[in-house]
């Protein structure tokens, strides 16, 4: 008889023929057809791989949660970062101090400057580093200070970029310490706006004259 084919054996070996059917297969079986016989063994394997398998079926909500937690590891296009921009205020300017009657006149010898925007307190110290004749002749050293209100710790503020711009060109550039402190030696006196950059929100400190 010619050979029944692979998805007939199968049914055979399932026990889905009838008695005839099955009668007829099993004597094709023991004329020694090789392409059967290959098919039968290897069937009667995975079958016992199949049967010593001691898995469990997963409940429902176990087979949710795994396709969650695939869905959640895909990459996903980001969407465009919304960045904050605060423009900062200022608080406080040691030159605008009213002076005490009777107190002696002098040139203090720092400049103290402290603004807000939002959350964050920039405090600015400026220092003459060079004195000339013409006043916009002269450097200075400018130091500060960034923290954040209600936060005891300095993770927020530590590693901000900072930059000194004028005349819409960055002229000078840092990155805030551990505690949020920076530092630009020898400024040049002028006009300059500072950026800080603070995650998703960007502090401008406009029109800060450096004198």
């Amino acid at each position: 008889m010619d050979c029944p084919g692979f998805e007939r054996l199968i049914d055979y070996l399932d026990g889905l023929l009838d008695a005839a059917s099955s009668e007829v297969m099993a004597a094709h079986l023991d004329s020694g057809c090789s392409e059967c016989v290959t098919g039968r063994d290897w069937y009667e394997m995975v079958i016992s791989i199949a049967a010593s398998d001691d898995t469990v079926e997963p409940p429902p909500w176990v087979l949710k949660r795994a396709i969650r937690i695939f869905e959640n590891a895909r990459p996903q296009e980001s969407a465009p970062a919304r960045i904050r921009r605060l423009v900062a205020s200022l608080i406080f300017d040691s030159l605008a101090r009213p002076s005490m009657a009777g107190a002696r006149l002098m040139e203090p010898d720092d400049h103290q400057l402290l603004y807000r925007a939002g959350d964050y307190h920039i405090d600015l110290q400026l220092a003459q580093a060079r004195k000339c004749i013409h006043s916009a002749d002269a450097s200075f050293d400018l130091t500060g200070q960034i923290l954040k209100e209600s936060e005891y710790a300095f993770e927020s503020v530590a590693g901000l970029r900072l930059a000194l711009i004028r005349d819409d060109e960055t002229v000078h550039s840092t990155i805030t310490n551990e505690i949020g402190g920076f530092s630009f030696p020898a400024v040049e006196g002028g006009f300059y706006e500072m950026r800080i950059e603070a995650g998703e929100i960007t502090i401008t400190i406009a029109a800060l004259n450096i004198l």
